[in-house]
């Protein structure tokens, strides 16, 4: 199947939303956690899934 650029540019837009998204929603998680006292936690790999289970 031939992509075409115009293909390239919309997955590149949906792509940038979800990083855009995905940052947005770690820093808002560590906001929130740190606020509740749970500190020390630099990036969110390998801590998602426990993130999620205390927010």
């Amino acid at each position: 199947m031939l992509i075409t650029k115009l293909d390239v540019t919309k997955l590149e837009k949906a792509i940038n939303s979800f990083e855009f998204t995905y940052e947005l929603a770690w820093k808002a998680m560590k906001d929130y956690l740190e606020y509740m006292g749970i500190n020390g936690i630099l990036e969110v790999n390998g801590h998602l899934e426990k993130l999620l289970k205390l927010s």
